[in-house]
């Protein structure tokens, strides 16, 4: 496994050698049987992190510790269990959670609003949810200003512009 850190000269990596390697590829080379590769946790991962995050959840800037900071995190603690403090876990549910607040509060406005810190702060997860809770919002919006409207049969019931009373529609054709 030489070629991982990034020369050709080695055909073996030495014991200790430190590599960085994604997520992803550390997960494939540990196996139930094997441990090939052991972690150091990353940077958004440290207990000065963790403090900011018991401190006030809001105010940190996840986006640049790690666009995809939740799932990460979520991964690394499956991955590093039984390594990780207990409470590496409960630190980032409970900073997710308080996060998740002040996201919902915030689909209640227009995407185009959003330039403020939090909102660039956000993680990929969360913004996500915000778009999607907008997306929702904007629904809600739509059906709540409705016009009355008559009900139409589908055209692929053969009714024509009938209404579902069979009746003809207004300055339409029965057929």
């Amino acid at each position: 496994m030489g070629y991982l850190d990034g020369t050709e000269e080695n055909e073996d990596i030495l014991e200790g050698t430190k590599i960085p390697l994604p997520v992803w590829l550390i997960d494939t080379l540990n196996t139930d049987h094997e441990m090939l590769v052991e972690t150091d946790l990353p940077k958004a991962l440290t207990e000065a992190v963790l403090r900011h995050l018991r401190a006030s959840a809001s105010k940190v800037n996840l986006q640049a510790l790690c666009p995809y900071y939740f799932m990460v995190a979520e991964k690394l603690q499956h991955m590093a269990e039984g390594t990780l403090p207990i409470t590496t876990g409960d630190t980032i549910a409970q900073a997710f959670q308080d996060r998740l607040k002040a996201v919902l509060d915030h689909t209640q406005t227009r995407l185009e609003e959003h330039t403020s810190e939090f909102v660039q702060g956000l993680d990929m997860v969360e913004r996500d949810i915000l778009k999607r809770g907008q997306d929702a919002s904007l629904q809600v919006k739509r059906w709540a200003m409705r016009t009355p409207a008559r009900i139409r049969r589908a055209p692929a019931l053969g009714m024509g512009d009938a209404d579902v009373y069979g009746r003809p529609a207004r300055g339409g054709r029965q057929g």
